[in-house]
């Protein structure tokens, strides 16, 4: 789904190949270039969104105004603002519903852990979009999707460590934000991440149903008119104070909307090269990304067990990817 942190996630083995079929398609070598770029900067998107935890409402809510603003003049200026309203459907809205409060759960449960086990724990939204093609339309299950299972089940236990971890998890220190009434352990946060990947996948499952075809801005804007709807109406009636934002939060906050504009861009362009699916295995860039940034900026580093349930994960759903 190209609007969420993972923009390269690719669809299900099944209908991957078939999206691309009739196009005419750029070398897998500059498709895994765009893709490398396309991770680096949904990457930073969630580091700076990191550094804002504290005012991650409001920072959510101006981030989907500036994307709402930038994608409908591109479209105003293209000719095709009218695509907006046409494709106006309950489907859409379930698309927006679900990839919205999917985007937020998955960036609250960030200031709780890593970077690195947050987006080990949203990769397996590959393996979760097989499961659920496989309950909801009854398709057939790729190879070995019982033993990817069973990986994904482990590496989530040993990333989350419930019962075994120590109260004060070294490796993931207290998130950014002030000590709020609201803190939630590391196991929740993990529980957390883990709906937000559901969701975001059911959104997916939705997408890629529909019979008409629309293109990505389409739905970022459905998405992020969601977002900007609900987080506003929250700040408006519910919210009475809101925090001090400084001129260098303004400019994070156009950053985080910039990044993910060219994150989206790249990731279409990639997608289109004519090896999908290896160019869709270097999106899992972002881990390696991630850990650079946990130990350079924020200086975490995941312990033993975290690292190995990231590697389960990891290599699990490249194995069902490229298998």
């Amino acid at each position: 789904m190209p609007y969420l942190l993972f923009s390269s996630t690719p669809d299900s083995p099944a209908s991957a190949p078939q999206r691309h079929k009739l196009m005419m398609k750029p070398k897998a070598s500059s498709g895994i270039r765009d893709m490398l770029i396309s991770a680096f900067f949904a990457i930073l998107q969630a580091v700076l969104i990191k550094t804002l935890a504290e005012k991650l409402t409001e920072v959510l809510f101006i981030r989907s105004m500036i994307l709402l603003l930038v994608l409908c003049c591109h479209l105003f200026f293209t000719g095709k603002i009218s695509v907006v309203t046409h494709s106006f459907s309950q489907q859409m809205l379930c698309i927006g519903a679900l990839g919205g409060l999917g985007i937020c759960l998955f960036y609250y449960s960030l200031s709780f852990l890593t970077l690195t086990e947050a987006i080990s724990v949203y990769s397996i939204i590959l393996v979760l979009n097989s499961v659920l093609q496989c309950i909801v339309y009854k398709e057939r299950s790729p190879r070995n999707l019982g033993r990817v299972g069973f990986c994904c089940i482990l590496g989530l236990l040993l990333i989350a460590q419930p019962g075994f971890s120590p109260t004060t998890n070294e490796a993931n220190p207290e998130p950014l934000q002030e000590p709020q009434d609201y803190s939630i352990s590391h196991v929740t946060a993990v529980i957390i991440c883990l709906i937000s990947t559901g969701l975001a996948s059911g959104s997916q499952l939705i997408t890629t149903k529909i019979n008409e075809e629309h293109e990505t801005n389409i739905i970022v804007i459905y998405v992020n008119a969601l977002i900007f709807a609900v987080l506003g109406g929250w700040l408006l009636l519910l919210n009475e104070n809101w925090p001090a934002i400084s001129f260098i939060d303004v400019v994070k906050i156009i950053g985080i909307a910039g990044s993910s504009i060219i994150g989206i861009s790249f990731a279409q362009r990639a997608l289109k090269s004519d090896s999908s699916r290896l160019v869709s295995a270097f999106s899992y860039s972002q881990v390696v990304y991630s850990l650079l940034w946990d130990i350079l900026l924020f200086h975490q580093f995941p312990d033993v067990w975290s690292l190995i349930g990231s590697a389960l994960l990891i290599g699990s759903c490249l194995f069902l990817l490229l298998k």
